[in-house]
């Protein structure tokens, strides 16, 4: 059974050789949306939404045996219950302290869906705004959480104070600088600043110091990136190259190139910061070397795109697919022999990415390695279903 382990993430570069099937799919190659900071408009919520709330389900619990349950029901509308109720069964139980059950408040609102919540979001709430003060008082450290149960609150109607957050700045008034290392604190304080009113001076400090860092660490990333988009575009190059060149390479060297032209790796590195990790020489370097649970990701991703694309034949009877180049070489007709051979790389690439994720010697975070599997496991979602929501590679003949 194919696992929604995670939230939908909008990550995939455009190549240049975009067919109807990739272009059906194609996104902005400037947005990385992380696990829980998905915005996104979930229209038709009847025939779609269950899919979400599977996702949201598994990313909340952690519950590993979740990814395989069997949901009896076979109709949209009795699963979006059965998950409903899943959901609120999490919210209600008392696994979660205080900011784990803000985090997956704010994760429902994100994707739109806080309609099937409002009352277990506002008993939260009541009880999270009686707690402000206490939690003031406690002195949290942590200015994300802070910030966040702040925003949480001012969003629903609360007009808690915004002086608590004062106590991230210096004796002389201003935020501390050694925020700027904290890029989800930052990114949560930036949103917090949203909910100001013209007596919150604290708040217009920290939207002017928020929106500053941000932009300088996006300014620097961007400068760090160059290298990986060259890459990329490389890539791309040399695709275009084989193209007009009538040149057909052999399946292993397209896929190598393939893997790199995916975009995968800057994917990642995206990811990598939005995860709050620096970004650095050392960093960049690990990425672009495409270790195993990155070149293992970007392998199921063109693999799956190509099986799709090797349907869209050229007007010459070629696709320029990992499919193609393997049946000219191996002087094969049998499309069904050359898929078998696809499934089994597939599988051999899940494979490394499950030692890799398992390894206590990975130079990777478990929050990094568990974005690089959340991204293949959304990769046959977007590829294989049809309109009955099969996953037609994966259903024998």
């Amino acid at each position: 059974m194919v696992a929604y382990g995670a939230l939908p993430l909008n990550v995939f570069p455009v190549s240049p050789f975009l067919t109807k099937k990739e272009t059906r799919i194609a996104m902005d190659t400037s947005v990385v949306i992380s696990t829980y900071n998905s915005k996104r408009n979930i229209g038709n919520i009847e025939n779609k939404g269950f899919k979400d709330f599977h996702c949201i389900v598994h990313a909340i619990s952690k519950d590993i045996t979740f990814v395989d349950d069997q949901i009896s029901s076979t109709s949209d509308e009795n699963q979006l219950e059965e998950l409903v109720k899943k959901i609120k069964k999490i919210m209600a139980s008392k696994k979660y302290g205080n900011i784990e059950e803000l985090v997956i408040i704010d994760a429902i609102q994100r994707i739109g869906l806080e309609y099937y919540f409002r009352d277990e979001i506002s008993a939260a709430l009541e009880k999270h705004y009686n707690l402000y003060h206490s939690t003031i008082e406690e002195g949290t450290d942590n200015l994300h959480d802070l910030a966040l149960h702040f925003r949480l609150l001012r969003q629903h109607g609360y007009h808690v104070s915004s002086d608590a957050l004062a106590k991230f700045k210096d004796k002389n008034g201003n935020f501390n600088q050694e925020l700027a290392k904290d890029i989800n604190g930052l990114m949560s304080l930036f949103e917090a600043s949203q909910f100001r009113t013209r007596s919150d001076y604290v708040l217009d400090d920290a939207n002017k110091f928020s929106r500053k860092l941000l932009k300088a660490s996006l300014l620097k990333n961007i400068e760090q990136f160059e290298g990986l988009w060259t890459e990329q575009c490389n890539a791309f190059f040399i695709e275009l190259k084989w193209s007009v060149n009538k040149y057909s390479p052999n399946p292993k060297e397209y896929l190598n190139n393939g893997i790199v032209s995916s975009g995968t790796h800057v994917v990642m590195a995206h990811a990598f910061f939005l995860l709050g990790k620096e970004i650095n020489k050392k960093s960049l370097k690990e990425l672009s070397s495409l270790p195993s649970i990155i070149s293992s990701t970007a392998t199921i991703l063109r693999l799956w795109n190509d099986v799709g694309n090797h349907m869209d034949k050229t007007p010459n009877g070629e696709d320029g697919s990992y499919v193609d180049w393997y049946m000219k070489e191996h002087k094969i007709s049998s499309y069904d022999i050359a898929r078998k051979h696809v499934s089994r790389k597939i599988s051999d690439a899940w494979k490394c990415i499950n030692k890799e994720y398992m390894s206590s010697t990975s130079p990777f975070s478990k929050e990094f390695k568990e974005a690089c599997l959340n991204l293949a496991r959304t990769v046959p979602i977007m590829y294989s279903q049809d309109e009955s929501d099969h996953f037609q590679f994966m259903v024998e003949p």
